[in-house]
């Protein structure tokens, strides 16, 4: 919406005459005069404005007149501009034939824009409305003009009228006869004036009148001549779905109709607007105007604005800023009235007011109860009249004995004994009608008229219908449109038929689409708005805001974490100078974290000698082939190699052999791969865990790697190895995992500890193709033996794992055991020793097993647990465990705090009693696990938590919850989290008060597994 703020708008005066045209003609222009200035003083000079003109009616509720004048140059005008009204591009009314000065014609109904009608009386004023186009947007010159006066041109120009009837519309009264008519008499035109004369005048007298070809005679004395009927049903034909076909006789008259539905004809030609191509298959190759430039787009883009054209791209933080609009309170009106709509103004941007209008056939129920409620004015036969002279006001029947005394002028008499019709003139009852005919005027000649041939003024008179040129037949079909000429009679003077073809399409464009076919503009995508707002800068992206797509940038705020209860992707304060930002996938933010950094990865530059230790030591001679730096770790950028012997380790262990052990620091142990032949598979049926034990002939024997040994079993799924070292190990398991029907669970097992499980679902397309798992042992192992475990949860048949899926040349399974961690060195009891001097920790941690994790003890004697740096007296990044020793609260211990196990409730003491802390916390966990429960499809699943669902108390108001995991059918779901009464379904579904989920499926099936945990705060 464009907003007039300070600019002064000066018209100097408003003139109204004629333009020299043609001598004499009526004025149909005027003239309009001003002067524009802008809020700083100087005159508007904009080489194309635009001026759009409205004559409204005195209230401003009717407009009369639209016209939009545009290209006004007013360089070098100094603000001044005289357009002429009438001679722009008029938009209402949009009749072809219109005269301006027809607007000002007093005494008349007028036709409003849009839709009613306003009653002009002999004295109304007129409004004139004035908006201009400075190449800015519109501007209203308010307030409106009142044309108080008619201009001297327009007066004169309506004064050749009365009302809207011209002199051709009129009969003097010098052109009637001077002597009244007799009764029986009739007014006749002699080509000089009109005169009195009986109907029986003439020169002859027609015997009779026959019926030629589809023309009907009745009567004996009265001739009644009329069409004959066909056998067209009387009615309309045609639509906008259907086409109307005839036949036509050779007197142009239809003999048979019909409509048929238009069919198969799709529209054609060049697109244009926002699409391309060709109809009926456009493409939509703008948005509002600017080109699309859209190339395989991948998932995560943004259609953006370069400047130019909207092409796909991905957001990086340059695409951020802050940007915003509001739908602002002056564009809509304080109020409307109950007989008026809001309508939008597009000149102004804003609502306004309307008046409602509507015609009968608009009102399809209810019915008024008089013809006063139906708006019929016109006279009705029945006492209607009021003119004696020449209306009926009256109408009786009955006896003709009966007739009542003639006194009123106008009234007739139907006498049903003598079947005569009787006028009352006042003074006397005239008859004017007998049954057989006596008061009938004789017919002297029947005369041809257009259309027609035959005719006479004697004997027996035939009339006959000419015949025209047109061939009779049938014309349309559902692929051809009929095409016609019709004569002033309405009979048909020629007829043909025209195939429907591919015509661009016209009309008001629907839909996502504004504007007319055949070029349209896309003015919403999926039904929702996009603003009329062209992107001004490169980068913009259609952000939806204000219920539409706008042209905006991106800012911080817009990226938004995707995992309930957590809000902004960005810390809320800023890192500091020793700290990173990294992302947590967990919760889908940006976190801060301390910058710790391994000597490895400084890979340039040199160390300052002031960071090395004063007592720093260089390399030495240790004697027998040593060489010792006794300063700390030894760092190489080259290879450190053992040519014989290997590497020894403070606690006495060597290592000769690297034995598989990885870049990353993990010992690779072994392998075994079955390599694909014809039908090796494994398959097993059971509603419980149960291993894969059975070899399958058809299977090859594993090819082994590292200290990998075929199973003691054979040819299934396993591999086996000998003396293996206590440690924390991880096993992969690849291949192809499926069920036949319903849904499997997979596990690796060592025939004491199992891994976690992985499920397929319903069908052989949905495999799993990796199973992994942790396994830790205290001790050495002298056998061990990693094989599959398999449940059939739902459906039937067993589970299986298949050459389907190819991890290599004919590869078919493989199992790997990798070691991770080994177990803790013989710790040293440090209470065998008696510290002489405090323990400097430095920047490094008091940890259990020597890792970057433990207690910390800054210089201030801040205490970490979890961080090297506290920033607190205790700093624990965690949870931290408070027991209870039952200690007394005394002075000696005010503050201290301890967890009581009775009230479940943290205390506090006060120096004398230990009392509740206020904001207590609640964490409750509910879980439901049915796996004959029947899902729906697309409809409301619904669980409402119960007893034994929850194992801390049902969720409240005050609780915030997340799905930590959902299973539908034997398929995980990472469902949105919900709080305590919400719900992912959006059919409407309230759970009950004790909070629970509902969900939507698109195939039915059976089973559910839900874990929800919720923290409250009550």
């Amino acid at each position: 919406m464009v907003t007039l703020r300070n600019v002064f708008i000066i018209v100097l005066s408003i003139s109204i005459w004629f333009l020299p045209g043609e001598s004499f003609a009526s004025p149909q222009s005027l003239s309009y005069q001003g002067r524009i200035l802008k809020s700083d003083g100087t005159p508007l000079e904009f080489n194309n404005v635009s001026f759009l003109f409205e004559i409204t009616s005195a209230d401003g509720s009717c407009v009369l007149y639209r016209e939009q004048k545009d290209g006004v140059n007013m360089q070098n005008s100094n603000g001044v501009f005289d357009v002429p009204i009438g001679t722009g591009t008029r938009l209402y009314p949009t009749a072809p034939v219109f005269e301006l000065s027809e607007v000002f014609v007093n005494g008349k109904s007028h036709n409003c824009y849009g839709s009613g009608n306003w009653s002009a009386s002999n004295i109304s004023e007129r409004l004139l409305k004035v908006q201009f186009h400075d190449g800015l947007g519109w501007k209203v010159i308010s307030p409106a003009n009142t044309i108080r006066s008619v201009p001297f041109s327009y007066t004169s120009y309506s004064a050749q009228k009365i009302s809207d009837k011209s002199v051709n519309d009129l009969l003097l009264k010098s052109a009637a006869p001077a002597a009244t008519c007799l009764s029986g008499e009739v007014l006749s035109w002699n080509g000089t004036q009109f005169v009195c004369v009986t109907d029986a005048g003439g020169s002859g007298v027609i015997s009779d009148v026959t019926a030629g070809t589809g023309i009907s005679v009745s009567g004996t004395t009265t001739k009644n001549i009329s069409l004959t009927n066909t056998s067209i049903a009387a009615g309309s034909y045609g639509s906008p779905t259907q086409v109307p076909t005839f036949t036509v006789d050779a007197q142009g008259r239809l003999t048979t109709a019909s409509s048929v539905t238009i069919t198969g004809v799709s529209p054609g030609g060049s697109a244009g607007g926002d699409l391309s191509g060709s109809y009926p298959n456009p493409t939509v190759a703008k948005l509002a105007g600017k080109n699309l430039a859209v190339t395989s787009p991948s998932g995560g883009q943004f259609l953006k604005y370069d400047g130019s054209e909207w092409e796909n791209a991905s957001l990086s933080s340059a695409d951020l800023t802050d940007a915003g609009s509001l739908l602002k309170s002056s564009q809509m009106p304080a109020t409307c009235a109950v007989n008026q709509t809001l309508t939008f103004v597009s000149p102004t941007g804003a609502w306004t007011c309307s008046n409602i209008g509507l015609n009968w056939s608009q009102i399809t129920a209810g019915k008024p109860t008089t013809l006063i409620g139906y708006g019929i004015t016109d006279k009705v036969i029945n006492n209607a009249g009021t003119d004696a002279g020449t209306d009926i006001t009256s109408l009786q029947s009955g006896l003709n004995s009966s007739k009542p005394a003639a006194s009123a002028a106008g009234r007739i008499y139907i006498s049903t004994d003598t079947k005569e019709i009787y006028r009352d003139n006042g003074s006397t009852w005239i008859r004017v009608a007998t049954e057989s005919g006596t008061s009938t005027a004789t017919l002297t000649g029947v005369t041809a008229g257009t259309g027609l041939s035959g005719g006479g003024t004697s004997g027996t008179v035939t009339l006959n219908l000419s015949n025209t040129s047109v061939t009779a037949g049938s014309y349309g079909s559902s692929t051809q449109v009929p095409t016609f000429t019709v004569d002033a009679q309405g009979r048909l003077s020629s007829a043909s038929q025209v195939t429907i073809s591919g015509v661009a399409p016209g009309g008001t464009a629907g839909g996502d689409l504004s504007g007319s076919f055949p070029n349209p503009t896309v003015a919403k995508i999926q039904s929702t708005n996009v603003s009329a707002t062209a992107p001004s800068i490169v980068g913009q992206t259609l952000r939806y805001q204000s219920s539409q797509w706008t042209p905006a940038f991106l800012n911080i705020a817009d990226i938004r974490s995707t995992i309930t209860p957590f809000g902004g992707v960005f810390a809320a304060t800023a890192c500091g100078a020793d700290q990173s930002m990294y992302y947590e996938s967990s919760s889908d933010t940006f976190k801060c974290q301390n910058i710790t950094l391994a000597a490895s990865q400084i890979t340039s530059g040199q160390i300052a000698s002031a960071r090395l230790p004063a007592s720093a030591n260089y390399w030495q001679d240790g004697g027998s082939g040593k060489i010792v730096y006794s300063g700390g770790a030894v760092s190489a950028a080259g290879l450190i190699e053992s040519t014989s012997g290997g590497f020894k380790f403070p606690d006495g262990s060597t290592l000769t052999s690297a034995n598989g052990i990885s870049a990353a620091g993990s010992a690779f142990i072994g392998s075994a791969r079955t390599v694909a032949t014809a039908n090796c598979s494994w398959g097993l049926d059971s509603t419980t865990f149960a291993t894969l034990n059975t070899a399958n002939a058809n299977c090859a024997l594993p090819t082994l790697e590292g200290s990998a040994l075929i199973p003691s079993e054979g040819k299934i799924p396993a591999v086996r190895f000998a003396n293996l070292k206590a440690g924390r190990y991880l096993v992969y398991a690849y291949g192809a995992f499926y069920s036949n029907t319903g849904s499997c669970f997979f596990r690796i097992t060592d025939g004491t500890q199992t891994s976690e499980a992985t499920n397929t679902h319903s069908a052989t397309t949905d495999r799993t193709s990796l199973i992994v798992g942790e396994f830790n042992y205290t001790a050495d192992q002298p056998t061990i033996t990693y094989k599959i475990e398999i449940r059939r949860w739902t459906g039937s048949g067993p589970c299986n794992i298949s050459n389907a899926v190819d991890y290599g040349a004919g590869q078919t399974f493989k199992m790997s055991l990798y070691r991770v961690e080994k177990p803790a060195e013989a710790s040293d009891n440090l209470g065998d020793h008696v510290a002489t001097n405090n323990l400097v920790l430095g920047n490094h941690y008091l940890s259990g097993d020597g890792s970057n994790s433990g207690i910390g003890i800054t210089a201030s004697g801040n205490v970490g647990v979890g961080t090297n740096a506290p920033v607190t007296t205790l700093d624990a990044r965690g949870e931290v465990r408070i027991g209870n020793t039952g200690a007394s609260c005394s002075g000696a211990i005010e503050g201290a705090t301890r967890y009581n196990s009775t009230s479940k409730k943290l205390e506090f003491c006060d120096g004398s009693t230990w009392r509740p802390v206020t904001s207590t916390t609640r964490r409750t966990v509910c879980t439901y696990d049915n796996s004959a429960y029947s899902t729906q499809v697309n409809g409301q699943n619904l669980i409402n938590w119960g007893a034994g669902h929850c194992d801390n108390g049902y969720p409240s108001s005050g609780c915030v919850g997340y799905l930590s995991k959902a299973v539908a059918c034997g398929s995980d779901s990472d469902w949105a989290a919900l709080g305590p009464n919400e719900t992912p379904y959006g059919g409407g579904v309230a759970v009950g008060a004790n909070g629970g989920i509902s969900w939507s499926m698109a195939t039915p099936c059976t089973g559910v597994w839900v874990r929800a945990v919720y923290e409250c705060s009550n």
